[in-house]
């Protein structure tokens, strides 16, 4: 393509977004806040029940409430990390597996993983908690790219202190952070699971505009249903600003990636609704490593490790490991 066909299609993009009308922008900045009303009617509150344990009780588990309460804080909570939520370690062999959780997930999202490769493969694993990860949403909104980088390089770090070999597997965004560090540090291998590298997000070519007005938004009601299913420890909400770093992340990578030069298996999930496939075809195209490989798993949404296909997932990535350290 062309400088000159790129810079035409720029300015008709441009163009295109003039000719979005206010009324049309006020509608989609607005629209989450119907879903959260719907979500607030999910609270029930039962007075002089006899019946009732409390008071009090709700649909959704205590981690949501505290979701809705950083929702309505103007500024950010401190909460200690949550139990579960922190990082581990599995001392094993020289083959050191560096882990990494997704975007408002934590090191939990990792632990059946970790402790298979650990017991079943003899690897030494450790799973970090990205910065902002596992307190509370408020926390997430003042944390960026480089504080999640630098959380991961942290990890990378002590596990080289111990480990001759270091494989990095990440999912979504954790994906996307082990691209960005095997194209700036030595690594010998790289899992990505579910990897964003380009996504069409909610308002993305206006988040910076109205990250102030509406800091933080209810996640959908399947995502939500799926977490409480699988008692996992993720935000319930989403912080804007902190959508708009994850963007900027992304763009990062896709200057990155052509960096790459490590063996490489993509992972992803036939029913993902957050990142379209044509990511993992991306990143095959973009890294410059000789070895490539992926793995579909037809019937798996978005969080793949709490899916139907969980399991060949795992075998998959062993198998991976094994035929290539």
């Amino acid at each position: 393509m062309s400088s000159k066909q790129s810079l035409a299609e720029t300015k008709g993009t441009k163009e295109k977004k003039k000719n979005i009308s206010y009324r049309e922008i006020a509608l989609q900045v607005l629209s989450p806040y119907k879903e959260m009303f719907s979500w607030f009617n999910s609270f029930t509150i039962n007075f002089l029940r006899k019946d009732a344990s409390s008071s009090f009780s709700s649909s959704s588990s205590m981690q949501s409430i505290f979701a809705v309460i950083d929702n309505l804080a103007p500024s950010k909570v401190e909460r200690s990390v949550r139990d579960n939520a922190g990082p581990f370690f599995n001392q094993g062999n020289e083959i050191g597996v560096l882990l990494s959780h997704g975007f408002s997930s934590t090191a939990q999202e990792m632990e059946e993983l970790g402790q298979i490769l650990n017991k079943e493969n003899g690897y030494t694993t450790f799973a970090v908690l990205l910065a902002g990860h596992g307190t509370s949403p408020g926390d997430l909104a003042q944390t960026d790219m480089i504080d999640w980088y630098k959380s991961f390089k942290e990890g990378y770090d002590l596990l080289k202190r111990v480990c001759s070999k270091i494989i990095l597997v990440g999912h979504s965004m954790g994906a996307t952070l082990s691209l960005l560090l095997a194209a700036n540090e030595p690594v010998d291998a790289i899992v990505t699971m579910c990897a964003p590298v380009k996504v069409e997000y909610f308002m993305q070519d206006y988040i910076f505009l109205i990250a102030d007005l509406l800091k933080y938004f209810p996640r959908r009601k399947e995502e939500v249903a799926l977490m409480e299913k699988h008692k996992m420890l993720n935000y319930r909400i989403s912080s804007l600003k902190a959508v708009e770093n994850l963007l900027e992340l992304m763009e990062i990578a896709r200057e990155e990636i052509h960096k790459v030069t490590a063996p490489i298996l993509t992972i992803t999930a036939g029913k993902d609704a957050r990142v379209p496939l044509y990511n993992a075809e991306k990143i095959r195209n973009q890294v410059n490593s000789k070895i490539k490989e992926d793995f579909f798993a037809p019937d798996s949404h978005h969080t793949i490790l709490f899916g139907p296909e969980k399991q060949n997932v795992i075998k998959e990535i062993q198998r991976y490991i094994k035929s290539t350290i």
